[in-house]
């Protein structure tokens, strides 16, 4: 499993981040950027709307080739 830091501005003007599943940080980020409404659980069960959400890919997951010479 490839993971992903998904960052996350709440309506609420707080600001949280969760080590998430990559594809689960995409569709989640994909969704807020077409104005899909994502609502988040908190730990007493209350529900938070995000605002803004980034998705941050692991670097050891992108692949980048360096030229020898």
């Amino acid at each position: 499993m490839t993971t992903a830091l998904l960052v996350l501005l709440l309506v609420s003007g707080t600001g949280t981040a969760f080590v998430v599943d990559r594809d689960l940080c995409i569709k989640t980020a994909d969704a807020v950027r077409n104005g899909d409404r994502v609502t988040l659980e908190d730990d007493k069960g209350v529900l938070h709307e995000v605002e803004i959400a980034k998705c941050l890919i692991e670097p050891e997951s992108l692949k980048v080739e360096t030229p020898l010479s």
